[in-house]
């Protein structure tokens, strides 16, 4: 990330570089743990046989990441449900259902 030819396609695609620390491209759990996920999932293959496989997988994939599989670490509920602010309303609907019992 240092070359000044990927820092000049950064800056022209509006992506801007970031790290937790200083020179570990690796420091993001949440990208360690959604590529944990892809990786172990049980619907992909041990390898991809071109480009257009992969990205086809990926168009399965990452839907059902964002809006059906629910994480531990956001309290069972989906990126989808955080992202749109949709987590309270779903806590709410879940306390109502345990006192209904």
């Amino acid at each position: 990330m240092r070359s000044k030819t990927l820092a000049q396609t950064m800056a022209t695609l509006g992506v801007v570089k970031s790290h937790s620390r200083p020179h570990v491209s690796d420091d993001n759990p949440f990208s360690g743990e959604q590529f944990k996920t892809l990786k172990y999932h049980l619907d992909l293959p041990d390898y991809f046989d071109s480009l257009r496989h992969a990205e086809m997988r990926g168009q399965d994939f990452f839907p059902w990441y964002n809006e059906g599989h629910h994480h531990v670490g956001l309290a069972l509920m989906t990126p989808h449900d955080i992202h749109y602010a949709l987590a309270q309303e779903k806590r709410n609907r879940r306390a109502a259902a345990l006192a209904a019992k």
